[in-house]
C-alpha cells in the first residue's frame, strides 16, 4: 500500500476535513442517493421523523408479522 494523498473516498464513504475547524466527517450521500434512484424515490422530499429524544421502544410496539409483511410486499427494498 501506497500512501499518494489525503483520502476523500475509502469504500465508498466520502471523507471530509477542514483542518482549521477541527472537523472530521463521513458522509454517504452518494451511495443513499444510488439507492434511492435504483428503486424510484429520487423525487422524494426529506421530512420530519416522529422521533423525540428520549422516547422508548419495545418489541410490543412492533407489527405482527403478517401485517408487516404485507406492508414490505409495497417496497421491493423492504422485502425479507
Amino acid at each position: 500500500m501506497k500512501d499518494r494523498s489525503q483520502a476523500s473516498f475509502v469504500l465508498g464513504i466520502q471523507i471530509y476535513q477542514d483542518h482549521p475547524q477541527g472537523i472530521l466527517g463521513l458522509s454517504q450521500k452518494i451511495y443513499i442517493e444510488k439507492v434511492l434512484e435504483r428503486y424510484g424515490m429520487q423525487d422524494y422530499k426529506l421530512g420530519d421523523t416522529p422521533v423525540a429524544k428520549g422516547d422508548k421502544f419495545s418489541l410490543s410496539q412492533c407489527l405482527r408479522m403478517s401485517l408487516k409483511l404485507k406492508k414490505c410486499r409495497r417496497f421491493p427494498m423492504l422485502q425479507l
